[in-house]
């Protein structure tokens, strides 16, 4: 989270006291050049060279306000930029540390419940940093690069990982279902699910978790925590649109993480 506390009463911003000067320079430049105006058409020959200089000096004047200006505009331009910088760093630090948990997450024969346990929580708290920092940046090179690096994290680490979450695996070390019972559930899913063009491993996972001797005795759902936030942060298409932002694919939890997909369901 960034914890910014809000200002109290009245808030001075850099906009606000730019504004107030360009009004009070532009108001007061014209006021004077109606006045000269005027004193020229009014006033004799001999004092109009008196009245030009006093343009001369005007002119001279708002130069020097309108440099002040654009001193300000500066200043405020380079303390955005120094903000993103902050904050695009410890964004990107938060997407090292997202790949750092994803490469303890235990896949393919080694899947249990545990270890999902262990490091989903961990990577819903990134999650929740990283959208914070996201969300406060401007949309400049600096978020650009952010997003960038967390579409690497994405489908270059989370995405083979959570693939790899073998539901076999999990069932021999949560369950006492005997091996052969085990063999046939497994043998009818594969049945079940040969002929999906799409979805295949997700249809395979759905069909052995809906068999009558595994449902009985196994809720994998009631067994996997943070699954809700950790869902929102990685597996909601709708939520990544903007971290997505220039490429043509689209999130399915289904086709994604199979496993994650039958037991939020």
């Amino acid at each position: 989270m960034i914890f910014e506390k809000p200002g109290t009463g009245i808030k001075i911003t850099f906009d606000f006291v730019g504004i107030i000067i360009v009004v009070i320079v532009l108001t007061a430049s014209l006021t004077y050049g109606f006045c000269i105006i005027t004193e020229i058409i009014k006033a004799p020959t001999d004092k109009v060279n008196v009245i030009l200089l006093d343009i001369v000096k005007a002119v001279a004047q708002t130069c020097t306000a309108l440099t002040f200006i654009f001193g300000l505009h500066q200043y405020r331009k380079t303390r955005i930029q120094q903000r993103q910088l902050s904050i695009s760093s410890e964004a990107k630090l938060q997407v090292d540390k997202m790949i750092a948990a994803i490469e303890t997450l235990e896949t393919g024969d080694v899947t249990s419940i545990k270890n999902i346990n262990k490091v989903l929580p961990v990577l819903s708290n990134l999650g929740t940093n990283f959208e914070q920092l996201f969300n406060a940046m401007e949309e400049d090179i600096q978020k650009a690069i952010v997003r960038m690096q967390w579409q690497d994290m994405y489908f270059n680490y989370l995405r083979p990982a959570l693939y790899d979450l073998d539901i076999v695996c999990i069932l021999k070390s949560e369950t006492k279902i005997p091996d052969f019972k085990l063999a046939e559930a497994i043998k009818t899913a594969e049945e079940l699910s040969k002929n999906q063009r799409a979805l295949k491993k997700y249809q395979f996972v759905k069909a052995l978790l809906n068999n009558k001797e595994i449902r009985a005795g196994y809720n994998i759902k009631s067994k996997i925590k943070s699954l809700d936030l950790f869902t929102v942060y990685y597996l909601d298409d709708k939520e990544l649109n903007d971290l997505l932002f220039g490429l043509m694919s689209r999130i399915d939890i289904r086709a994604i993480a199979p496993v994650l997909a039958v037991a939020r369901e």
